[in-house]
């Protein structure tokens, strides 16, 4: 993730950073990714670079939060019209993904993240939203503002883990969805499928 010096700069040259990682992460696959392009973008000289970010992964992390970030805020207002119906929120996750109003390269940025690196460990990386400004961890928000009275057991790490398994299953949805969209209907069938067998499995 970023450094404090990143943090310290006018927020206009954060931007201009995050764009032009946006329009290179989106040009070429993560490994002919090219820093000397994105300086050269961003305005920016390499050695001030490597003050900000480690290598091109830890760039691609930082902008990567910021979908995951948007995420997170969809995830509290579909909690919240559901009244804490944790199920619903990731059936409409789903269905609206590709609805929400997100950049277009942002989109492209998840697709290649989803498909090019390691995804558990790139995106529990990423989900430390606390760093990013974000108001919890995703687990502890959902713990604290999701319905549980239904689970066989409303203990901390239990609820934990069923959060857990349904993320993982709409993260495995959402990847096969990106990469075979001919398939969506068939793919939103399974999903829905696996999270029942999830819901059934953590409810009395």
């Amino acid at each position: 993730m970023p450094t404090e010096r990143f943090a310290r700069l006018p927020a206009e040259k954060q931007e201009s950073i995050r764009i032009a990682a946006i329009s290179e992460f989106t040009r070429v696959p993560f490994e002919k990714v090219s820093i000397n392009k994105i300086i050269q973008n961003a305005d920016i000289s390499r050695g001030s670079f490597y003050t900000y970010f480690e290598d091109k992964r830890d760039l691609l992390q930082y902008v990567f939060s910021d979908i995951l970030m948007q995420a997170h805020l969809f995830c509290r207002e579909s909690l919240i019209r559901n009244k804490g119906n944790y199920w619903k929120m990731l059936e409409e996750l789903f269905d609206d993904w590709f609805q929400l109003e997100w950049s277009e390269n942002l989109m492209e940025l998840a697709r290649i993240a989803i498909l090019q690196i390691e995804t558990e460990q790139f995106t529990e990386d990423c989900c430390d939203l606390g760093e990013m400004g974000g108001p919890l961890d995703l687990g502890d928000w959902l713990y604290e503002k999701g319905d549980w009275s239904k689970l066989r057991s409303q203990d901390r790490e239990f609820i934990r883990l069923t959060t857990d398994l349904g993320l993982q299953t709409l993260v495995m949805a959402l990847g096969q969805r990106f990469k075979f969209p001919q398939k969506s209907e068939t793919i939103r069938q399974m999903f829905r499928k696996k999270l029942e067998i999830v819901k059934r499995g953590a409810c009395s």
